[in-house]
Order: structure tokens, then C-alpha cells, then sequence
């Protein structure tokens, strides 16, 4: 009897030795399927995206115009204190007219002409120093 429990435990052994085995196989394999697959969904998502999705949106008058107009109609689907809150939100997105958004990237095209007039100074205050650097240093050595 004592063999019977011997061999028994023998086997289970074995089984579980061969289940280990297997789904470490398994995981190996799986590991290269599962990160090539992940890389051919972002690249179909950035794909669906430029083809479908970005030019809808331009079409409905943009990502804000997309989003006042969902919040509008969430808005008309909920009631009560979500559907004020939600409607209150969409005019404030309303408020953002084109006239606004216009003089925001005007600004935003000077900041832009300042920062590179800024950089030409740096440029020119930074050769400037090379020269008299360069000037020093052939001043001491004659």
C-alpha cells in the first residue's frame, strides 16, 4: 500500500512538473504574439484617426464645437443638477468664440517672434563674448 501512495506522488509530480513546463512554453510564446499585437493596434488607432475620426471633427467645427455639442446633449439626456452643470459647461465652451481663439494664437505667434528675437541677442551677446575671449587669449600670448 505504501508503494501505491509512492507512485501516486510520483505521478502528480510529473503533472505538475509538465504543467509548469507547458505554461512556461505558453508564456514565451505568448509574450512576442501579445506585444506585436499591441504595437498593430496603436499603429491602426493612429491610422483610424487621421483617416476618420481628425477630419470629422474639422468638419464639425472642431474639437471644442465636438465637445459643446456632446456636452448639450448629455445634457438633455441627464436631469436635474447634472443637466445644469453640463449645460453651464457648454456655454462656457460657447464663450470661447473664433474671435477669441484668433487673438489667442495671434499672441501666441508674437510670443513665438519674441522668443526668437530674444534667441538672436543671446546669439550675438554670446559671439560677442567668444571675441573677446579669443582676443584676451592672443593678447597673452604675444
Amino acid at each position: 500500500m505504501a508503494e501505491e501512495t509512492s507512485t501516486s506522488g510520483a505521478e502528480g509530480s510529473k503533472k505538475s512538473f509538465s504543467k509548469g513546463l507547458a505554461g512556461a512554453v505558453a508564456k514565451k510564446a505568448l509574450v512576442p504574439v501579445a506585444a506585436t499585437a499591441a504595437t498593430y493596434l496603436t499603429r491602426k488607432a493612429a491610422e483610424l484617426w487621421q483617416e476618420r475620426v481628425a477630419p470629422a471633427v474639422q468638419e464639425r467645427g472642431g474639437g471644442r464645437a465636438v465637445l459643446k455639442e456632446t456636452l448639450e446633449r448629455a445634457a438633455g439626456k441627464t436631469g436635474g443638477r447634472a443637466s445644469a452643470m453640463l449645460s453651464e459647461l457648454a456655454e462656457r465652451l460657447g464663450e470661447g468664440s473664433p474671435e477669441s481663439l484668433e487673438s489667442r494664437e495671434a499672441e501666441a505667434t508674437e510670443d513665438t517672434q519674441t522668443g526668437d528675437a530674444r534667441e538672436a541677442e543671446r546669439r550675438e551677446r554670446r559671439e560677442r563674448r567668444q571675441q573677446r575671449q579669443r582676443a584676451l587669449e592672443q593678447s597673452g600670448k604675444s
